[in-house]
């Protein structure tokens, strides 16, 4: 790369205040020279860590790696564009949730802002979750409004919950992160994922209980519990044999607020008043997922068709635990973080975020067990922060063919209608859910380690799938 001497380089805390500036030709060194420097300078400790975002015009965008750094200073030469490195870190992050915290508390209103946005992008504080998610959930306002329903519904699920729905969460609650510290060999946790299935299955009989949702609920439970992530070990508290009604309260509501306000229709269950039969909406994400990706890695698809294993196969098993269990715990709250505070649309770009991260791989793989190697090793999700930077990748002052643009509401959205008007005109919706079906069995030969068995369509608003991956 040719020197550019039209660069200012400016690094700030996030208060805005400068601590270094750079006026001199920027080369390949520059941005070690630049981390080397703050050190020295005492701005920051060893180890510690910055978001690095590149400021041209009215466009902020994050930088990942040197390498991108200078990439991105390459293509400003003859148009000098101001850089901008901003130090990010936990303490000040803590700092400003509790800001928005406090200004929640004392306004009675949560207002998911471009703020909130933005921090959710960097990662909620695990400390801060639990009150972060109860006000970006609502679980607030659903408590005041429906009082003491989650306890109701405890007291009368002996009598109502149906014996099927029932033998289902019995035969998940065995298998959901069983090897798991906080709940292996814990009876207390047991009982408390327990109630709040049987609970929810009452609740909302047309959704029931659907395998996926045990994972979710184990994970809240963990996150309102403040049990700790492998991240935080310092924030290590036992579950105990004491019972926690108000976390359990706050996980059936976080649960409500996944299946009514953040999913589609028939994600789990049915929708009967919109007419949508059993698994509709999980299928039709499916298909926005897979046509996304193909607009954006036409080259991927195209291979894992060859193969003979539709990108939809590697995403199905994600789908319906919300990514629980199928991650590391840190690596899923992190995208649970975006869709508190943006919704479904952070599903979608977390599904092709996963794939996209794995694509070099996948496009070596010469057979289906290539790919079942390459999907069940954790390469590359471990760490959180660089599945957010997948997510989040488009820089649009840059030619297209260096980063796809980011998945839009408006591109889901548009997908949704077109989705809706081909099944209009194409096939009856007996060969759609059988179609969901194929491409679920197919998927158990990626992903062995889920187990053996067949998806069970019911008639009481729930449906059941093989076994799902433990964590340890």
């Amino acid at each position: 790369m040719s020197e550019n001497t039209g660069i200012t380089l400016v690094v700030e805390n996030t208060d805005g205040n400068e601590l270094l500036r750079w006026h001199y030709p920027v080369g390949p060194e520059t941005f070690s020279i630049i981390m080397e420097r703050l050190q020295q300078e005492g701005h920051v400790s060893s180890g510690q860590k910055f978001s690095v975002s590149v400021v041209g015009g009215e466009t902020f965008l994050e930088v990942r790696t040197a390498d991108e750094f200078e990439r991105c200073i390459s293509t400003t030469q003859g148009s000098p564009v101001r850089v901008v490195l901003r130090h990010w870190g936990a303490e000040e992050r803590v700092a400003e949730w509790t800001a928005l915290l406090t200004k929640w508390y004392e306004s009675g209103i949560c207002t998911k802002t471009d703020e909130v946005v933005q921090l959710a992008r960097c990662g909620v504080p695990h400390r801060l979750r639990k009150e972060v998610y109860c006000h970006l959930g609502g679980v607030h306002y659903a408590k005041q409004k429906h009082g003491s329903l989650y306890r109701s519904l405890c007291q009368q699920a002996e009598e109502k919950v149906s014996p099927g729905v029932l033998m289902d969460i019995e035969k998940d609650l065995r298998r959901t992160f069983a090897t798991h510290r906080a709940f292996r060999h814990d009876a207390a946790a047991t009982e408390a994922m327990r109630r709040v299935l049987v609970a929810y299955s009452l609740h909302q009989p047309q959704v029931g209980y659907c395998q996926g949702m045990s994972f979710v609920v184990a994970l809240l439970l963990l996150v309102l519990r403040q049990h700790p992530t492998d991240a935080e070990e310092q924030h290590d508290i036992a579950w105990g044999d004491k019972e926690d009604q108000a976390a359990e309260e706050e996980a059936f509501w976080l649960l409500d607020f996944f299946v009514e306000r953040v999913l589609p229709p028939a994600f789990f269950g049915a929708a009967p008043s919109l007419d949508l039969p059993q698994l509709k909406g999980l299928q039709r994400s499916l298909t926005v997922i897979a046509e996304l990706a193909e607009s954006r890695n036409a080259a991927l698809v195209a291979h894992l068709e060859q193969l003979g294993v539709p990108l939809s196969c590697l995403v199905v098993r994600w789908l319906p635990c919300l990514f629980a269990g199928a991650m590391a715990s840190e690596t899923v709250l992190r995208i649970w973080d975006m869709i508190m505070a943006e919704g479904t649309i952070s599903v979608y770009r977390a599904a092709i975020a996963a794939v996209e991260i794995k694509a070099d791989e996948l496009l070596e793989a010469a057979d289906l067990t290539d790919v079942t190697n390459v999907m069940q090793s954790p390469s590359g999700l471990e760490d959180g922060t660089c599945l957010v930077h997948q997510m989040h990748s488009s820089w649009p002052w840059l030619a297209s063919w260096m980063y796809p643009p980011d998945i839009s509401s408006a591109d889901t959205n548009r997908l949704w209608t077109e989705i809706r008007a081909r099944e209009e005109t194409e096939i009856a919706s007996e060969d759609l859910e059988m179609s969901f079906l194929q491409t679920w069995e197919l998927s158990t030969s990626v992903y062995p380690d889920f187990g053996e068995g067949h998806i069970q369509l019911t008639t009481e608003g729930s449906w059941c799938l093989p076994t799902v991956v433990e964590e340890a």
